[in-house]
């Protein structure tokens, strides 16, 4: 596939790196200098077939390819989770990594990484939870014509889960060590970046466009408009992670001890008992199978915070399970509407917090807006579907 490009001329940069390490950061980047590529994800929709074991009809060079182009440079953006499949796709050799090296064996490889691994497991939960990627706070990122702002406050009420959290930095270790793998088998030498060094700079622009043979001398950091999405709530969840690590110790995390060094670690950060406290804790209650504490704990809080919708759908949820004995996402929905069924604003906001949440996240957007839609009025049910981010 990249033969026909190169021969023709046109040089490769690949870049390598896991998920939140500012990859999208640094592809913006790369394409604000209009001198090395268009890089991102472009074949993340072939693996996505893959990994489902559908058949690809034979791909069409320009439809994936082609995004990737910018002038003579060609760039791409790989995940080590989904590497294998981009080689398989790309079927330069039977085994899926050698067919990825093959493939573009005379490109500038660029690893990016970052050194915070539990800030990256902390953003990467935000992720998952919320769906929300990227803080845009000027219209100069292109993101693929994809960037929504998103509220400085959007994991708010995010649940704090330990076990989650440190599977995610597991995961990011065992990714890290496949593309170190992986440059050993082919002995690569790639460029190394390190996201907390290149944040603020713009020297490695320089170094990637030098390795690549392009006549590249930036003076300054090209402006992108994305901006970190971490903030004060990235920071409580990191507090309580090594609280509670602290806490446990060796010991084997259980129901009870990872309640009790929640509780613990939430006493000490919050000594105010503000609204995020009592919602941490109720969840932290409701996983240890106390749903009548949890309740408690909620309706404690109730006062400070009135305007948060989502809020409602997790009360309405435990009320459900505490006073009714049902424990169904439908009971939660229509509970949960009815408090808004008068505020339009505030309903869209609950039912695209529905979305992600209790219908079924894993299915399309259209496929969640008709499982919805079975709970709304016969006027409501016409609303269009919303997007994922």
């Amino acid at each position: 596939m990249f033969q026909e490009y190169a021969a023709q001329g046109v040089k490769a940069i690949l870049l390598c790196t896991t998920q939140r390490t500012g990859s999208t950061m640094l592809c913006e980047q790369m394409r604000a200098t209009g001198e090395l590529g268009y890089p991102g994800e472009t074949l993340l929709p072939v693996t996505r077939l893959l990994r489902k074991n559908k058949t690809l009809q034979q791909p069409r060079y320009e439809t994936y390819f082609s995004k990737g182009l910018q002038g003579q440079v060609y760039a791409l953006k790989v995940m080590y989770r989904y590497a294998a499949l981009v080689g398989k796709y790309l079927a330069a050799d039977p085994d899926p990594l050698t067919s990825l090296y093959k493939t573009f064996a005379p490109a500038t490889w660029v690893y990016l990484k970052r050194e915070d691994r539990l800030g990256q497991a902390i953003s990467r939960f935000f992720n998952i939870r919320t769906a929300q990627s990227h803080r845009v706070e000027t219209h100069g990122a292109s993101l693929m014509g994809k960037a929504k702002p998103i509220s400085t406050d959007y994991n708010r009420h995010v649940d704090f889960d330990y076990l989650f959290l440190l599977q995610l930095r597991e995961e990011i270790d065992a990714d890290n060590q496949g593309w170190e793998d992986f440059f050993t088998r082919f002995a690569l030498q790639p460029i190394r970046l390190v996201y907390e060094e290149i944040v603020d700079r713009h020297e490695h622009l320089n170094q990637i466009a030098q390795a690549s043979g392009i006549g590249l001398h930036l003076t300054q950091l090209p402006e992108t408009g994305l901006r970190p999405v971490r903030n004060q709530y990235s920071q409580k969840m990191r507090q309580l992670f090594e609280s509670v690590q602290a806490t446990l110790g060796l010991a084997t995390p259980t129901h009870q001890n990872l309640l009790q060094a929640t509780l613990q670690a939430l006493d000490a950060q919050c000594p105010e008992k503000n609204e995020w406290y009592f919602f941490q804790k109720a969840m932290a209650l409701t996983k240890a199978n106390e749903p009548g504490l949890a309740l408690e704990s909620l309706e404690a809080g109730l006062a400070t915070m009135p305007d948060f919708v989502e809020y409602y759908v997790k009360l309405a949820h435990l009320r459900a399970r505490v006073r009714d004995g049902r424990q169904s996402a439908e009971a939660s929905v229509a509970q949960s509407r009815l408090l808004f069924a008068a505020d339009p604003e505030s309903l869209t906001r609950l039912d695209n917090y529905l979305f992600h949440t209790y219908l079924r996240p894993h299915k399309r957007p259209q496929a969640r807006h008709a499982e919805l839609s079975a709970h709304r009025s016969e006027e409501d049910a016409t609303e269009p579907p919303q997007e994922d981010p």
